[in-house]
């Protein structure tokens, strides 16, 4: 059961892209060897299943594998390398979670949300 779903597009200079908590600063890397903006979809649940349609399979650059399995204490944030902590300014998403256990898998496509 996929408990959310979430696009947006997100900028990377570092050719990765990061889920990570802030609280216990876990992070899980899934390298794209590019940099620039990209369109992101994060699929967060319990089960995961493919809600991709046929144009996000054909511009996939990436999907994260295995799941990133965080114990959630509230949110997870998603973004490039250098946004990890949030020291540099970076924009990055933060989604928001009730407290428990996710899988996250997380799909880099090479076109942003406002792009066909």
């Amino acid at each position: 059961m996929v408990v959310r779903a979430m696009a947006c597009t997100l900028t990377t200079a570092a050719g990765m892209f990061d889920p990570w908590q802030p609280d216990a600063f876990r992070f899980a890397p899934i390298n794209i060897n590019a940099d620039g903006p990209f369109r992101v979809v994060a699929q967060i649940g319990h089960d995961q299943g493919d809600l991709l349609d046929d144009r996000d399979h054909r511009h996939r650059a990436a999907t994260s594998q295995p799941p990133y399995l965080p114990q959630s204490q509230g949110t997870v944030h998603l973004g490039g390398k250098e946004a990890i902590g949030m020291f540099t300014g970076t924009p990055a998403a933060e989604i928001a979670l009730e407290h428990g256990r996710y899988a996250v898998t997380v799909h880099v496509h090479f076109r942003t949300c406002s792009s066909s």
